[in-house]
């Protein structure tokens, strides 16, 4: 998992373990773009709607970050 309090710069992978589905974004912040994934996701207005979808339905305890490339 990544370390919330770095501001790590690169790309993110995040995955739904219940089923295997991934998003994958990049950021200057990954921490803060972290916690803005999960604010639109629990106020249902994230931009992704399959990650959307998949967030109503099995909920955070089922989503996983990693950080794939950082710099």
């Amino acid at each position: 998992g990544v370390n919330m309090k770095e501001n790590i710069v690169g790309i993110y992978k995040i995955t739904n373990i219940e089923n295997g589905m991934n998003y994958i974004g990049s950021s200057f912040s990954i921490g803060s773009r972290w916690k803005k994934h999960i604010s639109d996701l629990n106020n249902n207005t994230h931009c992704n709607d399959n990650l959307q979808k998949d967030f109503l339905e099995f909920h955070l305890n089922s989503v996983f970050l990693e950080s794939s490339l950082s710099r």
